[in-house]
């Protein structure tokens, strides 16, 4: 069963819904951080990256709040981050970076995706990234006691062979 979550402190550029899983309860939150552009409705026009900032700390708190809500469920927050987590900062700020750390912290999540990936760096001649190495922007975080389970992790390139599907790889996560 799959129910709808309120998430009216979560900003747009999410979706939230509770699901029951064979593995227990677990609440999981889309997501988009807006990335460093200074047009980012609802923040409006800032400077470079600071909808970025904002995003996180507005989201951080929605996180720890969902933690306290729903003590039954783990939590999964999954999607487009817009920064690397780990290593060589090739997209992003080390504020954000940081920021963002802090809020992964305080909700106890743990990057599922990010210490594969981070030592894995390969994309194709077209600077696509390639499904068996990548450090990609979009992760897939889950509760500390879950993300113990993890037994894979992997992409996929965001440009097949047969056309254009994003500009982003996608990731997924196997959990036992």
């Amino acid at each position: 069963p799959i129910t709808e979550v309120i998430k009216e402190d979560l900003a747009h550029r999410t979706a939230c819904a509770r699901l029951q899983t064979p593995l227990g309860g677990l609440v999981v939150i889309g997501t988009i951080i807006p990335y460093s552009g200074r047009d980012c409705p609802p923040y409006g026009q800032l400077r470079r990256w600071d909808a970025h900032y904002a995003a996180i700390a507005v989201q951080g708190a929605a996180w720890q709040r969902l933690r306290r809500q729903y003590t039954d469920c783990a939590l999964c927050v999954a999607g487009d981050f817009n920064q690397t987590r780990e290593g060589r900062l090739s997209y992003g700020t080390k504020w954000g970076r940081h920021l963002l750390d802090q809020a992964l912290a305080w909700a106890n999540l743990k990057d599922a995706t990010t210490p594969t990936f981070a030592a894995l760096n390969r994309v194709d001649s077209d600077g696509w990234l390639l499904a068996d190495g990548v450090q990609p922007i979009d992760h897939i975080c889950l509760s500390s006691e879950w993300a113990k389970r993890v037994t894979a992790v992997g992409a996929w390139s965001g440009k097949p062979d047969d056309g254009y599907l994003s500009d982003h790889s996608g990731v997924w996560v196997d959990l036992k």
